[in-house]
Order: structure tokens, then sequence, then C-alpha cells
């Protein structure tokens, strides 16, 4: 299920990932505290099923806010009872803060999923992909052992959510990708951290199954924190 979010801001904090995995998390306990239990605290270090992307038209940096008249927050998930909870959340209530940024809710729409039966497809990132080597050196998609980490990660975060690897590996045919920088802080980070990231199109080939996952629920490194959400072009 893909759902897009709309919202009226007039500015948003640059390092706006967890803030707005906060507000998902936020969202869905007001519905469910057994739910948001179970699926964010509980399994805390699993990798979830689910991947967001925001979009801000028009928009300008200023220092480190970010100047727009809207939000747009894609949230793709094939858990369906949280997308619900979700959906009924966040319609409940109008206007939201985080330190200083107001959202204000001004409707949704439904995206209709494109089906992945074929085994290549040229998917579009809606938030930048994150690929790093086992030394934790992040990778870009032209370099020579991107494929290798993106397979390994991938097979990983399978079996984390479905105690299973690929089914076949996956292979990047063609790109249109370009270096992406985010600047985060995290919890567990006293300061600011800058991601190394991958933006753009790409044709990925890989048994349509695992595709339809990354389609789904995001691809590579952090796919619940902001990372890795796609579309098909």
């Amino acid at each position: 299920m893909r759902c897009v979010f709309s919202f009226q801001i007039e500015y948003f904090p640059i390092k706006y990932r967890l803030l707005l995995l906060s507000f998902i998390k936020e969202i869905t306990r007001s519905q469910s505290e057994e739910f948001y239990q179970s699926f964010f605290v509980e399994r805390e270090k699993e990798t979830k099923r689910f991947s967001f992307a925001p979009y801000f038209p028009n928009i300008r940096i200023d220092g480190d806010l970010i100047v727009s008249e809207a939000l747009n927050l894609t949230v793709s998930s094939t858990n369906m009872e949280m997308m619900i909870y979700l959906i009924n959340g966040i319609q409940q209530k109008r206007e939201y803060s985080y330190k200083g940024s107001v959202m204000k809710f001004t409707g949704m729409k439904m995206v209709k999923e494109k089906p992945i039966v074929q085994s290549q497809v040229w998917f579009k990132t809606l938030s930048p992909i994150l690929v790093e080597s086992k030394e934790r050196k992040p990778l870009l998609v032209g370099d020579d052992n991107f494929e290798e980490e993106l397979n390994i990660i991938s097979s990983k975060i399978m079996q984390s959510k479905y105690g299973r690897t690929l089914y076949q590996p996956i292979k990047i045919l063609k790109h249109q990708m370009k270096k992406s920088v985010v600047k985060e802080n995290l919890h567990q980070s006293s300061g600011d951290l800058y991601f190394t990231g991958n933006i753009g199109r790409f044709l990925l080939e890989g048994d349509p199954r695992d595709l339809s996952v990354f389609y789904s629920e995001g691809i590579a490194l952090r796919s619940n924190q902001g990372f890795g959400c796609l579309d098909v072009l």
C-alpha cells in the first residue's frame, strides 16, 4: 500500500528524516499502543517493511532550514495494519508541530501500485539509496563493488524480514544516477552526520518477487529512516 500525505508548511528542518520517522511512530501509536509496542519497540533493531520519502515543491535552502509551501510525504509498506493506523490517525488531527515547524494537513491520496511481473524494471529514487562497503565507506553506483555490496546488503535485509536471501542476484544494467549528500542527526550521535547516497534512475534486473519488495518496502540501508524509497517508471 502506498499513500501520499500532503501538508502546508512554511519551513522545515533540513535534518528531517528522524523527525518524520517520529511522526509516523506517533501517529500509529495514537491509534494502537499494542501495535506500536510490538512493531516499533519490541522489534526496534529489525528492518521494518516500510519506507518513506518527502517531497518539497519549489524548495529553497536557508541555512539549516528548508523553505517551501508544502510537504508531500510518500509512505509505502506491505504492512496493511500500520498503513491503516497511519491513514486514520493523520486525518484525525489537522495540525502538527515539530521544533517550531508547523505542518497543516491538507489531504491524502492513495497511489495505485504498479505490479511487477518482469525481471527488468526501471526505478527512480524518491529518496537517496545508501550502500556501504564492509569498511562502512559510502559507495556510488559507478564504483566497482557497488553491485556486489548491494546484493550482500539486500540478502541480509531479506533474511531479517522474510527468513530468506534473494531469489537471484540483482544487477544494475543501466543507470542515470548522481551523488547526493545528506546531512542528518541520529539519536546515537551527538553531532551531525553526512550520508553519501545515490539518486536518479536505474534499470534493475532480478527476480520479480525481490523487485516487488524493493518497490514496496525500500532498498539498501536505512530504508526505515527516509532512504531507499523507490517508484517504478
